[in-house]
């Protein structure tokens, strides 16, 4: 019986690909000039060279910058393009390149938002800090009510104009950062799950708690599992978890974005050929560059065409 997913697990294994702002920005460089030097033809033909499936491309992350057009979020941050938001549609340059090779595109979004304290995330309604978050005496929620439906609409329609945009070019989204600890139950996601799904209802879609022992459904409604590890040791008992595809998340480096490689080739034909054995689809999270280049020990740990 087919399943919305199953597209994710015959393509096997796929790139995290990070390129935010200030991750890959030169200093003194604009970060509408800095998206407009990424080599698409040559990262795809990279990807190419080295059998990967598909990407999950991060469109904003752990910044209020945005490496694609977005008119929703200029309007809400009275911002004009090119300033936060990036002029150059990169994600359909990506598809048109991609498309030749067969390799897939899925969306990294934070339902958390830019997550700095800045004049347009008060006007989006919520920041928060860490520490906040994550203290010396143990996690504890924020207040009670800081996360609250306004933001949730707002940052929501942000994504909903994504999603329009790539209907039918994007296989699906990874939602990022949706912890109770942060507010985050079934209602303060649905949002999220409807700019999505009233867009393209093909895209299919999961929301993260955060790192896990193990596989977990989050949201009712998610087709496929979040998934994130901190390594490459979890073998999952079979295709499914709670009627969602298995999948598997973690960073190629010591920690995430990080330029080294904790594995070998070996071990990385070794780990993923066990995880698709059991029907599972496995996501590596690399460092990227401005112009769209990979880490050479990475790049050489993933050359597995062969798998």
């Amino acid at each position: 019986m087919a399943h919305i997913a199953d597209r994710l697990y015959e393509k096997k294994w796929g790139l995290s690909i990070t390129y935010s702002y200030p991750r890959v920005k030169t200093e003194g460089e604009k970060w509408n000039d800095t998206v407009k030097r990424f080599d698409v033809p040559k990262f795809a033909k990279t990807l190419s060279e080295m059998g990967v499936g598909y990407i999950l491309w991060a469109v904003i992350h752990n910044s209020e910058h945005m490496n694609v057009p977005n008119a929703t979020y200029d309007k809400i941050a009275g911002t004009m393009p090119g300033e936060i938001c990036s002029t150059r549609d990169i994600v359909s340059e990506l598809y048109e390149e991609l498309s030749k090779y067969g390799i897939d595109i899925y969306l990294y979004f934070p339902a958390n938002g830019p997550r700095v304290e800045s004049e347009i995330t008060r006007k989006l309604g919520f920041f928060y800090d860490y520490a906040e978050v994550y203290t010396l005496e143990g996690n504890k929620p924020l207040p009670e009510g800081r996360l609250n439906d306004e933001y949730t609409a707002r940052w929501s329609s942000v994504l909903s104009e994504i999603a329009k945009r790539y209907a039918g070019k994007v296989r699906g989204y990874w939602i990022d950062n949706c912890s109770v600890l942060l507010g985050f139950d079934q209602g303060k996601m649905k949002p999220f799950y409807d700019a999505v799904k009233t867009a393209d209802p093909n895209a299919i879609i999961t929301f993260n708690k955060g790192v896990a022992p193990e596989l977990r459904k989050w949201y009712e409604k998610e087709d496929y599992t979040a998934g994130e590890f901190n390594e490459f040791e979890y073998i999952p008992n079979g295709r499914f978890t709670d009627g969602l595809q298995n999948h598997v998340f973690g960073p190629m480096g010591s920690k995430w974005g990080k330029a080294d490689a904790r594995y070998s080739r070996e071990y990385m034909l070794d780990y993923i050929r066990k995880v698709n054995a059991k029907g599972a689809a496995v996501t590596v999270n690399v460092k990227i560059y401005a112009d769209g280049s990979l880490e050479d020990v990475q790049k050489a740990s993933l050359m597995l065409k062969d798998l």
